[in-house]
């Protein structure tokens, strides 16, 4: 089965900046049970997007990212001795989220980190249920939800714009037929 390529629209400066913002306010609550060298990894990935965004800098290539993602695997090994469990998972969701976004290209990419955000959003119910920090998980829940509308509207609008270059660019190959009178 064969699929067609599809050109997706390019990532928005701004819609990267709002992502990062939206992840770190998902982030910080689970500051004071993470291990500091995950949260060092997460610190250091989005930064490391950041300038690719706003500086240019190239993004690590396959067999760099898949180093970066033994050396998380290998941290969460060592401080937990498992990757099962809440503590495990979340440092790993975590982990792996700031990885995803140094492979982020499409927008289809954001949307899967977005979601992530949404699951890291739900694992602070694992460790406090308290009320300031649920209304804290609402605010930046709608920050990432934010973030995802102008994913959306970015993608609709490119969408709309190519299928506009299409009917144009037909409208003008039918002009040029030849008339048959």
């Amino acid at each position: 089965m064969s699929r067609t390529p599809t050109a997706e629209a390019p990532l928005a400066p701004s819609t990267i900046k709002l992502l990062l913002i939206s992840l770190a306010l998902a982030l910080i609550p689970h500051l004071t049970h993470l291990p500091a060298l995950i949260c060092l990894f997460c610190l250091v990935f989005g930064l490391w997007r950041l300038m690719a965004t706003t500086h240019g800098w190239p993004l690590p290539g396959k067999l760099s990212r898949l180093l970066l993602t033994l050396l998380v695997m290998a941290v969460v090994i060592m401080t937990y001795g498992t990757i099962a469990g809440p503590d495990p998972g979340t440092a790993l969701l975590a982990a792996m989220m700031g990885l995803k976004l140094l492979e982020t290209k499409r927008p289809s990419d954001i949307a899967l980190v977005i979601i992530l955000g949404y699951f890291l959003a739900i694992t602070i119910a694992l460790y406090s249920q308290a009320i300031p920090l649920v209304v804290y998980m609402f605010v930046f829940i709608l920050f990432l939800t934010a973030t995802l509308i102008r994913l959306n509207q970015r993608s609709s609008q490119h969408g709309a714009d190519r299928k506009s270059t299409r009917l144009n660019s037909s409208h003008t190959d039918i002009s040029r037929m030849p008339s048959s009178s």
